[in-house]
């Protein structure tokens, strides 16, 4: 989406009516893209790790299993199946 934005933003500039466009306007589309290419590549890097401890906040270790591949993805050990207690 990025690359896109970032060709979208190059051709549109020069194709709409040049005669508008100042360099003030350039130069703000720039910032912006770069602004976007970083919340995009650290929510990236920051996703799994997010994901680890809403999963140990919110869910039980039966349940985590569930999502155990967030840990393994990593090289890291899941946590423990607990069985579920019998009621």
């Amino acid at each position: 989406p990025l690359a896109f934005a970032t060709v979208f933003t190059g051709l549109y500039h020069p194709l709409d009516e040049p005669d508008d466009i100042g360099l003030e306007e350039i130069v703000a589309s720039a910032i912006v893209l770069v602004v976007a290419a970083g919340v995009f590549l650290g929510s990236a890097l920051m996703a799994r790790r997010l994901a680890r401890g809403l999963a140990v906040l919110f869910m039980s270790t039966t349940l985590r299993n569930a999502v155990s591949g967030l840990w393994t993805a990593d090289g890291r050990t899941p946590p423990e199946h607990k069985p579920l207690p019998n009621y």
